[in-house]
């Protein structure tokens, strides 16, 4: 699972919440570029994004996963706007 969210403290907290499932391996980033940079990208099965990053927004972020990682459709998330799911 991949988190990214500016706000250091929304991304921590959501950080604990998904890590104390014991289901996911979190990753995080404080940026769609940082987002991107990572080399495990093409491995992520769940992709939750806040909508409004600095540079690059988390739609087209969005955009450029699908590229990416075809395999993993977008979904929409009430608590985060942008998701994008592993079926």
């Amino acid at each position: 699972m991949l988190l990214i969210d500016d706000e250091r403290a929304v991304l921590a907290a959501l950080r604990l919440a998904f890590e104390d499932m014991d289901r996911f391996l979190v990753l995080t980033a404080a940026s769609a570029e940082e987002a991107l940079s990572l080399d495990t990208l093409r491995e992520v099965d769940l992709v939750i994004t806040d909508k409004n990053l600095p540079g690059m927004s988390g739609l087209d972020l969005i955009a450029v996963c699908a590229d990416v990682a075809s395999t993993c459709p977008p979904c929409s998330s009430p608590a985060m706007p942008i998701a994008k799911a592993a079926p």
